[in-house]
């Protein structure tokens, strides 16, 4: 059994489609999904069955098949109903597009750098071999990946590729621990703030080590193992400022 189909982002442009109402639109994505299910090279299922999987009537049903038809996007055989070039579609990725994948992720790491991106899920099991070679060559440097799982795991999301400035620059701080991330995310959480992106974070992740080195360097021997005053100073205020700029770049 099919558990998902391609869908591709050229269909908003495309005028077939654009010129449908919307719930013909949607009875299109079904036809697509029930077409995935029967893995048949793109026919559809009885009519009656069909009706009883989309929740609705077999009436309803081939109405919308019928302005489907119309509209150049389904067709009637003597087999039976089918979605028009869906096996082309929905075939395998052949040598020629996995090349042409390999060029844009090349060209994605000349403009920002050796960093570690998210790679789509594969059409088919053989093109395993190839994403793993592309994980490899696409390897993040240590710091860069350290400070990325930290943020993914404290936040429970993916890291994107607009995040690739924050994350090199807080790969780039010395000293910087996971319990700074952990204490970021945790602030943003209390203050009712959905943690989004790692650009989000990188003011309050900064201000959390330079309080946390602060600190040490109060409590050290040479300051005669005194902890840190309760008065605000200079090197608190401007932390705090580092931080509010970063929020109010990101919305807040």
């Amino acid at each position: 059994m099919t558990y998902w189909i391609k869908l591709y982002t050229e269909i908003l442009n495309d005028p077939k489609v654009g010129r449908l109402s919307k719930d013909l639109k949607w009875s299109f994505t079904e036809a697509l999904l029930l077409a995935g299910s029967e893995e048949k090279d793109g026919y559809l299922p009885d009519i009656k069955d069909a009706a009883f999987m989309a929740h609705t009537t077999e009436d309803q049903l081939t109405e919308d098949w019928r302005a489907l038809e119309g509209a150049g996007l389904l067709v009637e055989t003597p087999d039976g109903w089918m979605v028009k070039n869906f096996a082309k579609r929905q075939a395998p990725s052949d040598v020629t597009e996995r090349v042409k994948l390999h060029r844009e992720r090349s060209a994605f790491l000349k403009r920002y750098g050796n960093v570690s991106v998210t790679i789509p899920e594969s059409d088919t099991e053989s093109d395993t071999d190839t994403e793993q070679i592309l994980r490899e060559e696409i390897g993040a440097p240590r710091e860069f990946a350290k400070v990325q799982t930290w943020i993914e795991t404290a936040t429970g999301m993916p890291a994107q590729p607009k995040d690739v400035d924050a994350l090199r620059e807080l790969s780039d701080l010395p000293d910087l621990i996971e319990q700074d991330v952990i204490g970021a995310v945790a602030w943003h959480r209390d203050q009712g703030r959905v943690v989004h992106s790692a650009s989000q974070l990188l003011g309050s992740i900064k201000y959390n080590r330079g309080k946390r080195i602060q600190a040490g360097a109060r409590a050290s021997p040479g300051n005669n193992g005194h902890g840190s005053p309760k008065r605000e100073t200079i090197f608190d205020r401007e932390l705090r400022r580092i931080a509010a700029e970063e929020a109010a770049k990101n919305g807040e």
